[in-house]
């Protein structure tokens, strides 16, 4: 199995992370690959953070979710943790 090796952020001010959202917003990804961009950026940044990854069974079926730990108010009350990612 090969490891996958990603290049570090680019270097720029925290302040920056306007602009990762903006592409986020704008760009197809998913969940997961939303919140590995984010925990990157905020760990190049002297942030440590873990992404949550939580399931959900509704009515409607079977939902799963990833987010960073205290930055979505909506996900953890919807969602069982099911894994974490430090």
């Amino acid at each position: 199995m090969n490891d996958i090796v990603l290049e570090p952020p680019p270097e720029l001010p925290a302040s920056a992370r306007r602009g990762v959202e903006a592409v986020l917003r704008r760009r197809k990804r998913t969940c997961l690959e939303a919140a590995l961009v984010r925990q990157r950026w905020l760990v190049a940044h002297g942030l440590p953070s873990e992404i949550v990854i939580g399931v959900s069974t509704p009515s409607e079926g079977f939902i799963a979710h990833a987010w960073i730990d205290g930055e979505e108010a909506a996900a953890p009350e919807q969602f069982s943790e099911l894994s974490r990612i430090p």
